[in-house]
């Protein structure tokens, strides 16, 4: 599985402890790699993170990317192979609410993990995560190509279009002749999958009100997603990672990941789905529709990965059908009471297995 480039490698990942990062770190152990984990806090309560436990398996460093000495220790401490940076302000709703912590942490965090690459100057490879909304939407019905513009008409999103600017400027300014560090960036957006419990956000909300009895609010049942499990950026992060470790051949390179076409459905459509999985109640009896007119989200945003899967041969493994099955079957066992630990690690398998079913080169 990526060719074996993971086995033994030491890995730093910002953003660990977030929903995407602990999934992230357990498929990288279970791959063979040494995780190191950094971030200021565990984000949710409860935690993916602690329900996984990857508090006892892996080494942590609390550190908050703003700052800008305490990363470059920490970077300077690891000397990684390859670094993941997801540390993020990721909810779009956070740059209404503090929008200078949103474009402190996404920007210049950004700068402070590329600028330590840059301080110590040992090979590395770094992918930069950052989102589907870093560009300047338009609302157009097609997908968005990497040479399209970027933007933001609210602050998270110029954050993340801020992150890009910065991860490319870094590129063009000290890394551009050295192949010993290499850095990529990976736009994708609207992940689901168990064990996200971020405010603000549409499944965790959704769980949240189930478990209590309770209805949740609904506030923009119309507009349009490309819902993608959370497996299906992981793999394309590590695929970007495999590549990087391989040759310089994409250092420099941004790449959208997203999933099938067919995945697009509104948020109303999502909920009806997940509540047939996880309820006998009628949608109206958990759910209830609410105005939210401070704070605007695009009605239609989606990627085109065309770039990704010609030159990485990247392709999304789940249908969305697979991808709510995946979903309902993690909250189900984690509301009943399961272990954990085992589920997700028969997802990340099974994930596995559909990719080498579909032939896809970075399963082999």
């Amino acid at each position: 599985m990526f060719g074996g480039k993971y086995n033994n490698a030491k890995v730093l990942v910002t953003g660990n402890t977030g929903f995407k990062g602990s999934w992230l770190c357990l498929w990288l152990q279970q791959l063979g790699a040494e995780v190191v984990g950094l971030a200021d806090a565990i984000p949710t309560s409860p935690a993916l993170y602690n329900i996984l436990k990857l508090e006892d398996t892996i080494k942590q460093h609390w550190v908050d990317v703003r700052n800008a000495e305490a990363v470059l220790d920490a970077v300077r401490a690891e000397a990684p192979d390859i670094i993941f940076h997801m540390a993020a302000r990721s909810v779009v709703r956070h740059g209404f609410t503090d929008p200078l912590g949103t474009l402190a942490v996404n920007a210049m965090g950004t700068a402070n993990v590329l600028d330590a690459v840059r301080q110590i100057g040992n090979p590395c490879s770094v992918v930069v995560v950052t989102s589907d909304k870093c560009y300047d939407n338009k609302e157009w019905p097609w997908g968005y190509r990497e040479t399209d513009a970027l933007g933001g008409k609210d602050i998270y999103s110029a954050s993340k279009a801020s992150a890009e600017h910065i991860a490319h400027a870094y590129v063009s300014s000290f890394f551009g002749g050295d192949d010993a560090i290499r850095v990529v960036t990976a736009r994708s957006g609207n992940v689901i999958g168990g064990g996200d419990w971020s405010d603000h956000r549409i499944i965790p909300d959704f769980i949240r009100a189930i478990e209590a009895g309770k209805k949740m609010d609904l506030r923009h049942p119309e507009a349009t997603r490309p819902w993608q499990f959370v497996l299906e950026p992981v793999s394309a992060y590590l695929r970007l990672g495999q590549l990087l470790l391989t040759s310089a051949k994409i250092h420099g390179e941004a790449y959208n990941f997203g999933p099938g076409y067919a995945n697009s459905i509104t948020v109303a459509t999502l909920l009806e789905t997940l509540n047939e999985r996880m309820t006998d109640r009628p949608l109206d009896d958990v759910v209830i529709q609410s105005e939210d007119k401070d704070h605007r989200e695009a009605g239609l945003l989606k990627l085109t990965w065309d770039k990704a899967h010609a030159q990485l041969q990247w392709a999304p493994v789940l249908s969305y059908t697979e991808t709510m099955d995946l979903t309902a079957d993690w909250y189900r066992a984690y509301l009943a009471g399961n272990d954990m630990l085992a589920l997700t690690q028969q997802q990340i398998e099974g994930y596995f297995n559909k990719a080498i079913n579909q032939h896809l080169t970075w399963a082999s």
